[in-house]
């Protein structure tokens, strides 16, 4: 188990760690999926928020589970960036419906770096895993 097969998930780790002290990587990233939702939502005809939680939670699993798959550097690279996109997308309309009046709020930044961290090392240790047995 090399920290070599975790490169990427942990520098995108801490760069949103290190930007959750001034959140401006994950509200553009929030600004921009919800204009994706926006547009997608009007293509389809549906109301951008009413799609924002199921989509971002379908396409953050499918791009997590992309990366797990694919093996070069340059395709692990984009679907992290893709499951780093959705997710936060997801955890941001996630926070905004249902923990809007709560001081959990003011830790989002932080926890979003968590759970988009966790996700992605998850994915290389299990990866790093099933390639050894």
């Amino acid at each position: 188990m090399k920290l070599t097969s975790y490169k990427i998930s942990l520098v995108i780790f801490f760069i949103l760690l290190v930007s959750a002290v001034i959140p401006v990587i994950p509200v553009l990233l929030a600004y921009s999926n919800g204009a994706l939702l926006g547009g997608l939502g009007y293509l389809v005809g549906f109301d951008g928020p009413r799609i924002a939680l199921p989509f971002n939670l379908v396409m953050a699993i499918v791009s997590i589970t992309i990366y797990y798959f694919v093996r070069s550097v340059t395709s692990r690279i984009i679907t992290a960036l893709f499951a780093t996109f959705f997710l936060n997308g997801f955890v941001m309309f996630f926070f905004e419906r249902y923990l809007i009046n709560s001081n959990i709020y003011d830790f989002g930044p932080i926890i979003l770096a968590g759970i988009i961290g966790g996700s992605l090392v998850l994915a290389d240790f299990l990866r790093v895993k099933t390639k050894s047995q």
